[in-house]
């Protein structure tokens, strides 16, 4: 009778422990996520790190590529690509915003900030040893000697960026959707700190759609970065929005969304990168290992040319200042 009792017992406490557990909300709470976090950044802060504290282009970042400069034929040196730019401003988002985790107290799964932060920490290992191959290089050496090895340098960039991204994004959801940094932005009165979240983890979005585009779909061979994005970095959001502003500002990025998932679809299906170099601009002659070409190439061409053009203007004159 009394195993029967402590068999019972241990039953109830069991069940009792996993909706305890449940209703703290299980997995891990936000002091995780801002010490993952916060020690990747800080590991890419060290001394030998290939980044270093810098202004380029209207971005300020802890986060700017060190020797990332190719020779030309008069000896000068020249910014290598956007690579920089677009990393300093996926780490400028981290850590801006990790740090607002630390208090959040209810546990949650965060499989997915572990997964993309292992990845991104792979990633940095391999820029890393890169960017310590150029220093074996001297300002003297051969041209095409000196730039093979940014090359190689620069590549390790290329991917290196969409580690970021995926990282940033995964902070940006977990604030979003589970510590709820932005959940008043749709009530009678959106908090600064909802305001500002909001605005910049769109604008992250945007940033993102740039990367995909440009280091992924154009092997960071062809294409360019509108430049009013990087003007944008220097400004600050405006928390005081009116209502009215605000209310367009969720209509704006909500419809973007939509275009987003269009485009993406676009950027899997087609190369520009193929479409530029192979096929040397012409959609016809592509056409005939796809016949959907056009349409994919219309879509890509009409967000970023259009779209993110026109919110670029609206981000210039209504959201920051």
């Amino acid at each position: 009778m009394k195993k029967i009792l402590t068999s019972i017992l241990m039953a109830i406490i069991v069940v009792f422990g996993c909706v305890m557990f449940t209703a703290c909300g299980g997995g891990e709470p936000g002091k995780v996520v801002y010490e993952a976090y916060h020690a990747q950044l800080e590991e890419m802060k060290k001394e030998d790190s290939p980044f270093g504290a810098a202004t380029r282009n209207n971005i300020t970042s802890n986060f700017m590529m060190k020797n990332f400069m190719i020779k030309t034929a008069s000896e000068t040196k020249l910014d290598y690509g956007d690579q920089d730019e677009l990393i300093a401003l996926g780490l400028n988002f981290i850590e801006k915003y990790y740090p607002l985790a630390k208090d959040f107290e209810k546990g949650s799964d965060i499989a997915h900030i572990k997964s993309s932060l292992e990845k991104m920490s792979e990633g940095y290992e391999i820029l890393k040893e890169e960017y310590s191959n150029t220093k074996k290089i001297s300002d003297s050496e051969d041209m095409t000697i000196y730039n093979g090895f940014i090359a190689r340098y620069a590549e390790a960039a290329r991917h290196f960026s969409s580690t970021v991204y995926d990282c940033a994004a995964a902070l940006a959801r977990y604030l979003s959707n589970t510590v709820k940094v932005d959940e008043s932005i749709e009530s009678e009165a959106p908090t600064a700190a909802a305001i500002e979240f909001y605005v910049e983890r769109n604008i992250l979005k945007v940033y993102h759609d740039y990367n995909e585009f440009l280091m992924n779909n154009c092997k960071a061979s062809v294409g360019s970065m509108n430049s009013g994005w990087y003007s944008l970095s220097g400004k600050s959001v405006k928390t005081n929005l009116s209502k009215e502003a605000t209310a367009q500002a969720v209509a704006y990025f909500t419809a973007l969304d939509g275009e987003r998932i269009l485009t993406r679809e676009a950027l899997e299906n087609f190369s520009y990168y193929d479409y530029q170099i192979i096929y040397n601009g012409d959609v016809k002659a592509y056409e005939k290992i796809d016949s959907h070409v056009g349409i994919y190439l219309k879509q890509i061409e009409k967000y970023f040319n259009q779209y993110l053009i026109t919110l670029n203007a609206f981000c210039q004159t209504t959201l920051y200042q």
